[in-house]
């Protein structure tokens, strides 16, 4: 996730500390992983907005791409968007904080 949305604060700031600290309890969950992507990685893939990959173990299913809009979702599923989205995703994470960072910074921001 970005670092901005962590950063803008919506409904007050103990409304804030609570949201933090869950995300500190869930990245304790041994399936879940938390990644932030930091200011200091400056202009990036996902600027454009929220999308999310899924990918299915049955080889049947193919992975597919949703983009989240204001009003309503897309789904590409055409191979090659899949793969621009998954090459996308990649280079995000390569710029965002380890786990670990990141759950030392929603952490130190809870306080």
């Amino acid at each position: 996730m970005d670092e901005a949305v962590l950063r803008r604060q919506v409904g007050g700031a103990s409304v804030m500390e609570k949201q933090l600290r869950h995300l500190v309890r869930l990245s304790e969950i041994s399936h879940v992983t938390i990644r932030v992507l930091p200011f200091s990685a400056g202009a990036h893939a996902g600027l454009d907005g929220a999308f999310y990959l899924l990918e299915f173990p049955d080889q049947e299913d193919p992975d597919v791409v949703y983009l989240e809009q204001a009003t309503s979702g897309l789904v590409p599923e055409a191979p090659e968007e899949v793969r621009r989205y998954t090459l996308m995703f990649g280079t995000v994470l390569a710029k965002a904080l380890s786990p670990a960072e990141s759950t030392a910074l929603l952490a130190s921001m809870a306080e």
